[in-house]
Order: C-alpha cells, then sequence, then structure tokens
C-alpha cells in the first residue's frame, strides 16, 4: 500500500507540476518560462512532501526517511523526463517554429520574404539573447555576455551530453 502511495504521489505531482507550468506560462508568457519551472518545481515539491508526512506521520522517522527520498526521486526523474521531451527539442528546433510560424499565420500561408524577414540570423540572434536575458540565464555587462549560473538546467543539461559522449564514445579502429 505504500508503494501505490508514493508512486500515486509522484504522478499526481507530475500533473499539477504540468498543470501549474501550463498556467504560470499562460500568464507570464514564454519569457518567464524558466522562473516559472523554478517556481512551480519547488512549490510542488514542497506540496508533496508535506502530503506525505501527514500520510505517514505514524511511522519511524527512518522509514518516512526513505519514504521521502523515493518520492523526490520518483518525482524529479517524472519531471526531468518532461521537462526534456517537451522543452529539450520542440522550443529550439527552427524546423518546429517554422512550421508553427506558417500554421499560426492567416489561412496557414506566409509570404517566403516574411519568413525570412522573421528568421534572419541577426533577428533570431536578438530573439535568443532577448529569452535569456529576461529569463535570468545570462547577463549582460557592458558588450559581454555572462552566465549567471553553473547550476543552470541547460548548463548541466550540455555537461551532461558531454559526459553521456565521452562514455558513449565509439571506438575507432584504426
Amino acid at each position: 500500500m505504500t508503494d501505490i502511495i508514493i508512486f500515486s504521489s509522484s504522478v499526481c505531482s507530475l500533473a499539477l507540476f504540468i498543470v501549474g507550468l501550463g498556467l504560470s506560462v499562460r500568464r507570464h508568457g514564454q519569457s518567464g518560462i524558466i522562473q516559472a519551472m523554478k517556481q512551480v518545481f519547488i512549490g510542488i515539491t514542497c506540496s508533496g512532501v508535506l502530503f506525505l508526512l501527514v500520510v505517514f506521520h505514524n511511522m519511524p522517522r527512518v522509514d518516512l526517511f526513505i519514504i521521502l527520498m523515493i518520492y523526490l526521486v520518483l518525482f524529479w526523474a517524472l519531471a526531468f523526463a518532461y521537462i526534456i521531451g517537451i522543452f529539450g527539442l520542440p522550443l529550439t528546433s527552427l524546423r518546429i517554429q517554422i512550421l508553427l510560424t506558417v500554421y499560426n499565420s492567416p489561412f496557414h500561408r506566409i509570404r517566403e520574404e516574411d519568413l525570412m524577414k522573421k528568421y534572419s540570423l541577426s533577428t533570431m540572434v536578438e530573439q535568443r539573447i532577448f529569452r535569456l536575458e529576461t529569463s535570468g540565464e545570462i547577463i549582460k555587462k557592458g558588450k559581454v555576455f555572462f552566465i549567471k549560473s553553473t547550476r543552470s538546467y541547460f548548463v548541466l543539461h550540455n555537461k551532461f551530453l558531454i559526459y553521456l559522449t565521452k562514455i558513449f564514445k565509439p571506438i575507432s579502429r584504426s
């Protein structure tokens, strides 16, 4: 019974995370998505822990600690998988962005000149820099950009991919 409650709590927390993130993004827009993700994630994590503390208040502390750790690992793994799946590729894929632009245009059509204007290199770089600045991922001092934190989701994601590449690098047969 305990396993079912822990698993259900993790899945429910993920559902609340998805709903909370959707509402937060709808309210604040795409530019605040990273901050929204952090706030919703922390809020749902704390809510889940409090729920389990209430449900299992009579258990010995060691058992309660193990239950909380299992919940946290499950919820964080589910949330991480959701974040990677939803925000990892689709939002950054230029092909997907172009398709969405054409789809969202009147009658699902757009002139080539308008598309080229929207996706010119300078426009794309300006938009990405704006998103990174408003989300707090980078800071601009003068004409130089700095990464705010090496614990950023995107930096950690990149470090993880580099680590995986080193581990699973194909052996060259010369």
